[in-house]
């Protein structure tokens, strides 16, 4: 099986940040914070000493609330690995059904092309009189010749000269609409190969071909955004419409192990994160990966009915989970309400969640465990036990 490889989007340091305000009848003040929560204040005031200014109802408030900026910045670099499911479906407010896919492949435009109009306008009498004027100046060897002579010579070659100009005018205008006609043949012979070629790109989708599948997964290990590196593999049955899909985490998931709190004095204070919060927070990291990578999955083909994912720990020997999603199951879930540690009991599964007095921990299972558990849930066809892996403490 190909391995398609995914390379994390890593999340960006806290940057400093800065917040100026007006202190009413004296000056300008700025507040400089960075992520380790030191803290400036510069004024331009020769009078104002800095005590006086941080006294002030206004600094305080504005104090606070850059100590809120920087509090979200440190909730957002967790969210980042905590709440990745939440990127899908991001803005969208319909998922696409088959029923819409099919009447968007109905809907397919067959393009017509754009005839072009003969440049040339066609000849006029008047064009023709001054061409022989012109001639009757030459003829006689004069530049004026006598209005007589002018219109005598025009009488005489009038009908001959505009008959011409008209002749060959048509001459030139049905050799240029004989080429405009090839042109449009050979454009919508075109064209209709083009629209012949976007219906069976949509088709091979819709009735998830193996091509189509495969240029899907390989979409997606280009595009998805998430916080660490994985290995993925994939076997697709385009009759059943199952995928199963083998997931390696390379290198570890390194949850931030810093988190920031308001302090009495409207200061923030950054401290390390307890073990048991590390490892709640990268549970959610893992369970919110899976509801998004199985989401993405469903998104390549409506033919594609059930995913199932395996993620494994680096170098497979120990296994985070198995799950078995049905696409009715996780296009119902919404990812605005969505507990992945609660929600993802609905599905048939492996894994050891083990619930604590103040924390939910998802442990590895050796390589051996983990594989004997999937078959064992697999040869229940996919019926929801009460797994022996989840243990209360």
């Amino acid at each position: 099986m190909k391995i398609y490889k995914v390379n994390a989007q890593r999340v960006k340091p806290i940057q400093p940040l800065t917040r100026t305000f007006y202190l009413p009848g004296y000056c300008d003040v700025t507040i400089r914070v960075n992520a380790s929560a030191d803290y400036t204040v510069s004024a331009r005031s020769n009078y104002l000493t800095e005590n006086t200014i941080k006294r002030s109802p206004s600094f305080k408030l504005n104090l606070q609330q850059i100590s809120d900026e920087m509090i979200k910045e440190f909730e957002a670099q967790t969210k980042a690995f905590t709440e990745v499911y939440k990127r899908y479906r991001a803005g969208v407010t319909k998922i696409e059904t088959r029923s819409d896919f099919e009447r968007r492949i109905e809907n397919v435009p067959l393009e017509k092309p754009q005839p072009k109009s003969f440049f040339l306008s066609r000849p006029k009498r008047d064009d023709s009189l001054k061409l022989l004027h012109d001639e009757a100046q030459a003829v006689f060897h004069r530049k004026k010749a006598t209005q007589s002579e002018i219109t005598s010579y025009t009488q005489e070659h009038f009908n001959e000269v505009a008959n011409d100009r008209m002749e060959k005018y048509n001459e030139l205008r049905t050799l240029f609409y004989q080429i405009e006609q090839n042109r449009i043949e050979k454009e919508e012979k075109r064209l209709e190969r083009e629209y012949q070629r976007k219906r069976k790109a949509l088709l091979d989708i819709l009735n998830g071909e193996p091509k189509a599948i495969e240029k899907g997964m390989a979409e997606i290990a280009k595009t998805i955004d998430i916080p660490f590196d994985v290995d993925f593999q994939y076997l697709y049955d385009q009759q059943s419409g199952k995928v199963s899909i083998e997931i390696e985490i390379i290198n570890g998931i390194h949850i931030p192990l810093q988190k920031a709190s308001m302090l009495s004095n409207n200061r923030f204070s950054v401290k390390n994160k307890l073990v048991r919060e590390v490892a709640e927070e990268t549970k959610d990291a893992i369970l919110s990966f899976v509801y998004f990578f199985a989401s993405k999955v469903f998104e390549i083909s409506h033919n594609i009915s059930k995913v199932e994912l395996t993620l494994w720990a680096e170098e497979r020997e120990k296994g985070y989970i198995w799950v078995e999603f049905p696409r009715e199951g996780i296009m119902r879930d919404n990812p605005k309400y969505l507990v992945p540690a609660f929600d993802i009991n609905s599905y048939p599964k492996v894994a050891d969640i083990r619930v604590k007095t103040a924390s939910t921990e998802l442990v590895p299972i050796t390589a051996s465990k983990f594989l004997k558990q999937i078959e064992e849930q697999r040869s229940n066809g996919g019926i929801i036990e009460k797994p022996s892996t989840l243990n209360v403490l």
